[in-house]
């Protein structure tokens, strides 16, 4: 939260009562886009008084749901047996302050959907796995899953190993393998 002004705040100005005498009110609004919270304290009047605010980006919930996204890097590292693997992380909007945690190689593409199709091929000169982490919703994208045949023009496989808000799509590279693609 990026105020914290609740905690500076005192009740100097009401002798009358304790701490204790005084009701808080706390509201949570845990969203897809922010978190927002307010305190509040009733006053004489029986009213709420806001005292505090504060707001932060939400990167844990997609349409009501809660999911965790550490559970889906463990999956991946547990599924990784080359320290040359790579995670791609390809968010379907602007995950510009998302720090991923994770002792693997990563890349990332923010606005996929748009992004990903237009950036190129990757080639590689030792055998990998490039695992794509997706938001789930650019699956109805078919441009964006097209791009993954042309984007990775040495991928002799392709498996999704992990699927619920964010799709994993584990893809295998061989440097001597290449896909031909039409002109």
């Amino acid at each position: 939260m990026k105020d914290k002004s609740f905690a500076r705040r005192s009740t100097q100005n009401k002798p009358n009562k304790t701490a204790v005498d005084q009701s808080i009110v706390v509201g949570l609004d845990i969203g897809t886009t922010k978190i927002a919270c307010f305190v509040g304290i009733k006053n004489d009047h029986g009213k709420i008084e806001i005292i505090s605010k504060g707001k932060s980006k939400s990167i844990g919930v997609k349409q009501g749901v809660v999911f965790n996204i550490g559970e889906t890097i463990e999956s991946i590292e547990k599924d990784s047996n080359n320290p040359l693997d790579v995670l791609f992380f390809l968010p379907a909007g602007d995950m510009g302050d998302l720090i991923l945690r994770t002792k693997m190689r990563t890349l990332a593409t923010h606005f996929s959907g748009d992004n990903f199709p237009n950036i190129g091929s990757f080639k590689t000169s030792q055998a990998l796995n490039v695992y794509c982490a997706y938001d789930s919703s650019l699956n109805s994208n078919k441009k964006f899953i097209e791009s993954f045949d042309s984007n990775f023009p040495q991928k002799i496989s392709q498996e999704i190993i992990h699927s619920e808000m964010i799709t994993v799509l584990k893809i295998t590279l061989n440097p001597c393998s290449s896909i031909e693609q039409p002109s």
